[in-house]
């Protein structure tokens, strides 16, 4: 993979002691391969939206355009940032307790002005045929009853699946961009390249060269660049 964003799930619910339980389980579940964010009011989850998953563009596209220009700082800046505000994946409470909008109407005004986002909804009361239409208009892409027992574990199953789906947008192979990729393929380098995301905690990174060189966003604003030397299998970061 020549580039990569970890995938953030935005989680608001009004039931402090409900969203603790969802977010350790999906931090535990996810690991540190996604970014998970909790609120409790929806004007703080609009205010995140807005700052940091207002992208609608296709990971594909800003990746492609990178390759196509000139990969000097600014535009390795550029695609980083762009990368890591990609719209993301949320989770909504219909009942939203103490405030004067609704799950639905919330996902409505999500859609209007994010309208890539992939939106699960926690309901037990929304009727068959008003979750269909929903559904069908692309409102709301997955209703969870939250009565279920095993309501979680399903939300975690199904945005498992999507963001395994994701994946697909970044598939962007080594031979389409680089002329010799014997290092980008070879073990050493993928387990390197592994290792070193892993430590630094990104939020996306991007592949420079044929040699392997990698830049890492890190915090929204950190940006790293590592040099891969061959000879040593290993990863050095720029001076």
């Amino acid at each position: 993979m020549l580039a990569y964003i970890k995938p953030k799930i935005i989680l608001l619910d009004d039931d402090q002691s409900l969203l603790d339980v969802i977010h350790y389980y999906f931090t535990e579940k996810f690991k540190n391969h996604v970014e998970v964010v909790s609120f409790i009011k929806s004007k703080d989850l609009l205010s995140y939206l807005e700052k940091y998953c207002y992208l609608p563009d296709s990971p594909l596209e800003i990746i492609s355009t990178f390759y196509e220009n000139n990969k000097n700082t600014e535009n390795i800046v550029k695609t980083l940032k762009d990368l890591s505000v990609l719209s993301a994946t949320i989770v909504l409470d219909h009942e939203l307790r103490g405030e004067e909008i609704t799950g639905i109407e919330l996902s409505n005004e999500i859609r209007e002005y994010f309208p890539s986002s992939y939106i699960s909804m926690l309901t037990g009361n929304v009727p068959s045929d008003q979750a269909i239409k929903l559904h069908n208009n692309h409102n709301i892409d997955l209703f969870i009853d939250k009565k279920s027992s095993d309501a979680i574990h399903n939300l975690y199953i199904y945005l498992s699946k999507h963001i395994e789906d994701q994946k697909n947008s970044f598939m962007l192979d080594s031979t389409d961009i680089f002329n010799n990729t014997n290092i980008l393929d070879s073990v050493e380098y993928v387990e390197q390249k592994r290792l070193l995301l892993e430590k630094n905690n990104h939020l996306s990174f991007i592949t420079l060269n044929e040699n392997g060189d990698i830049a890492i966003l890190k915090n929204h604003e950190y940006i790293q660049l590592w040099r891969y030397i061959p000879s040593n299998k290993r990863f050095i970061a720029y001076e």
